[in-house]
């Protein structure tokens, strides 16, 4: 059903249309099932925009309260899966996804100031920290904004 190149390598992006097209008769066939499916714990896929994300949904649960209760919700028959792992589509950016799992995976990736972090990285985390309750993300997203820009005119003075 899904290609020998980057589809079966389980890379996170899709690069062009033919791997959209194996995306779409891969969550179709799985949509056509008509057994109950558990939800594995550990495989979770997430889609923002026409990336795929394969990730570790227990930890991705004990660091969110969002993806916590949405996950711990029984899935219903009908819930689109990819290779056995349950589809979440975000309405999120691409980037901002991806920047926001990569924080929470891999923890070299988004260190606490004065380590020098793009402001496209520290927006889309603390967007995304907020909105799925990720405190010890947007703390850190926030502290990233205080150091790089004054919290008040006597600083902004010097």
């Amino acid at each position: 059903m899904l290609c020998d190149g980057c589809c079966r390598k389980g890379r996170a992006q899709y690069e062009h249309e033919s791997h959209r097209e194996h995306l779409r008769a891969a969550r179709n066939a799985y949509l056509s099932r008509p057994e109950p499916r558990p939800v594995p714990e550990g495989g979770l896929v997430i889609q923002a925009g026409s990336r795929i994300f394969h990730v570790t949904g227990s930890i991705l649960a004990a660091r969110s309260s969002v993806f916590k209760d949405m996950l711990a919700i029984p899935q219903p028959e009908s819930q689109a899966m990819i290779e056995g792992c349950p589809l979440v589509v975000l309405h999120d950016s691409a980037e901002d996804t991806e920047h926001f799992l990569k924080a929470i995976f891999d923890s070299s990736f988004f260190e606490r100031p004065p380590v020098p972090t793009p402001f496209p990285v520290v927006e889309g985390i603390l967007r995304l920290s907020t909105k799925y309750d990720v405190g010890y993300l947007r703390l850190r997203a926030l502290l990233h904004l205080a150091t790089a820009s004054p919290l008040s005119l006597s600083g902004a003075r010097g």
